[in-house]
């Protein structure tokens, strides 16, 4: 990411625990450019949801505690009966400009996508009353919106609940009283590789989405065009010869399966997104 230097600031899902998030930051930069900011949730599973980013670069907001200041960060566990997923929010100021971005990870489709479809919808229902909030109280702040949705673009919770539009104009036109937000990888579908392969078929559960504040020519926005997978032979396993759209993202599974690679890494790919400054 970023031509080699590593990404400004990184979002992760499925984080076993701060250990592993430490080793992460330690591999990035060996002297600890890469700060930590973690929910760590009671789930023993291992699906947290993380921030890494490069403290030379970024600075988090912060807030007075009784241990003193501490990254200004918001966590929210969306519970139906039982707890399912956590969302995860913080702000970082680059040059002296704030933006916000939000980490997710929604409910599995594990027991089938229409019957595990209602969690996701309370997610994305939480996640756009977080943005409803952002644009009443904090308009001209840039928002990215981050993670592993379960979800493609086209679905009912991200489109119905999430008010995620792979329509750029009605993402930032001044008129829409709703939240709205520009699915970024809107540009990407229909090309060879998506983010995540299920029986044979690439598909999108990972997303970028943006606010309007992102969008518009502001102190930071999002180049749109920038957006793009990071897919190449380390990430991606396919047989001699054969293209890389043909493999499949390269998991490492669990220690104790037939199918464990040491080497691999995810069952999904990593996007990313680049923003600036007007110049």
């Amino acid at each position: 990411m970023n031509e080699g230097k590593g990404p400004d600031v990184l979002g992760v899902c499925e984080v076993e625990s701060r250990p592993v998030l430490e080793k992460l930051a330690a591999a990035l930069h060996p002297h600890n450019h890469y700060k930590i900011i973690h929910a760590d949730t009671d789930d023993k599973r291992g699906i947290d949801v993380a921030f890494l980013y490069n403290s030379e670069k970024v600075r988090p907001a912060l807030e007075e505690t009784p241990d003193g200041p501490q990254p200004k960060v918001y966590s929210h566990v969306i519970v139906k009966r039982n707890a399912t997923r956590d969302i995860l929010q913080a702000e970082f100021t680059w040059q002296e400009q704030p933006f916000i971005v939000i980490a997710n990870h929604r409910p599995s489709r594990s027991g089938g996508e229409l019957r595990t479809e209602a969690y996701r919808m309370m997610a994305a229902e939480t996640l756009s009353y977080w943005m409803e909030r952002i644009q009443e109280q904090r308009p001209d702040v840039p928002a990215i919106v981050m993670g592993d949705f379960n979800d493609e673009p086209f679905n009912r919770s991200m489109t119905d609940y999430a008010l995620s539009t792979r329509e750029q104009a009605k993402a930032t036109s001044g008129r829409a009283q709703n939240p709205y937000l520009y699915n970024l990888v809107t540009p990407l579908q229909g090309s060879a590789i998506g983010t995540h392969k299920y029986q044979g078929e690439w598909g999108f559960l990972d997303q970028i989405l943006a606010n309007r504040a992102t969008l518009d020519d502001g102190n930071i926005h999002c180049e749109v065009n920038s957006v793009h997978i990071i897919a190449n032979s380390e990430l991606i396993k396919a047989k001699d010869n054969q293209p890389l759209h043909e493999g499949k993202p390269r998991r490492f599974n669990r220690p104790s399966s037939e199918h464990f690679d040491p080497e691999g890494f995810s069952d999904h790919l990593p996007i990313a997104v680049e923003l600036n400054q007007p110049t």
